[in-house]
């Protein structure tokens, strides 16, 4: 059993050994327990925050794209991202940030009609909940709780102030929405 004491790792001296992997035994507890540590951190700042929703919608319309949104401050921040929203970490996109819609946009799918902005067909690729961890002007840090998307991601502003880039930081913290 490993043991926390005063924020260090301590544990019993008979743990010894390495696994199949040639790893110490004691090296691998200390990470597991490090790791179980850094996931009570995050839901402990999660449950200082709000949950809201999210959606990414699916826009075949002129150039295929994904419009991901976040309801934020009473409207739904949104951004086009010419790729699908990044799944695995160390995958950084482009997010294109565009006007605000709505809150009745969140649950929209269908046709928007050629003549008018974003014709084409929308669909929901995924949406549920999510925790507003950190917002600054050049950054956006949430836990997203949908059904594709998992995960801590951050938004980060270029230089151009309409360009930002999305990207996945970390797995889905164990806690249910």
């Amino acid at each position: 059993m490993v043991h926390v004491t005063a924020g260090f790792f301590s544990r019993p001296e008979h743990y010894s050994g390495r696994g199949a992997d040639g790893t110490s035994i004691a090296r691998t507890l200390d990470l597991l327990c490090a790791k179980c540590l850094l996931h009570i951190i995050l839901i402990n700042s999660m449950m200082r925050y709000p949950h809201n929703r999210f959606v990414v919608q699916e826009h075949l319309a002129s150039h295929h794209h994904y419009d991901f949104r976040l309801e934020m401050d009473g409207t739904l921040k949104s951004w086009a991202i010419p790729k699908e929203v990044p799944r695995e970490k160390k995958v950084k996109r482009l997010a294109v940030q565009v006007e605000d819609h709505d809150l009745d946009y969140i649950g929209f799918e269908g046709e928007i009609a050629k003549g008018r902005y974003g014709a084409g067909t929308v669909s929901i690729f995924d949406s549920g909940d999510y925790y507003l961890l950190e917002k600054r002007e050049d950054k956006i840090k949430v836990v997203l709780l949908g059904s594709k998307l998992e995960g801590v991601y951050e938004l980060i502003r270029l230089k151009d102030p309409k360009n930002w880039l999305i990207f996945m930081i970390g797995d889905r913290p164990y806690v249910t929405s």
